[in-house]
């Protein structure tokens, strides 16, 4: 069986409350995170409205911040301007006041590339055998049932 290995929680149930991220996981029913321990300070400026959608690991916890531009040293961007490449193995970026920065995404590629060959073996075991193809019906089945409540709604 497979386990995730991180999980995403979007920005509209996450909330700052002083030195605690709040996720709403239900109505009524929340999980908070304690951020005190954090690499940087947060800026004054980053409110609730300033996270992005924070990808929650066993051990960390990432959070794309927005800080408004031109308020104190602090919060001055690095780079006006970047390029960036998109290759499989690394995110490559240039500036001309920053200079070359590379981010190594190997590990990342390995998941993805045995997750893929994890799940086309299961696949095809699964077409080959008589409840496999019974599974399959039904999942068919229900995606196009799916289908037609959201036209009709």
């Amino acid at each position: 069986m497979a386990r995730r290995l991180f999980a995403r929680a979007p920005q509209d149930v996450c909330k700052l409350e002083g030195e605690e991220l709040r996720v709403t996981l239900e109505p009524g029913r929340f999980a908070w995170f304690d951020m005190s321990r954090r690499y940087f300070p947060l800026p004054g400026e980053v409110s609730s409205r300033g996270i992005g959608q924070a990808v929650i690991t066993p051990d960390k916890i990432h959070i794309p911040m927005h800080v408004p531009p031109g308020r104190g040293e602090s919060t001055r961007p690095l780079a006006r301007d970047m390029a960036w490449d998109s290759n499989m193995l690394s995110l490559d970026g240039y500036s001309p006041e920053t200079g070359w920065v590379r981010i190594d995404t190997r590990a990342l590629a390995t998941v993805h590339i045995s997750s893929f060959e994890k799940r086309r073996s299961v696949q095809r075991k699964l077409k080959r055998s008589k409840r496999g193809r019974r599974v399959r019906a039904r999942e068919v089945l229900e995606e196009g049932e799916g289908e037609g409540r959201e036209a009709r709604g």
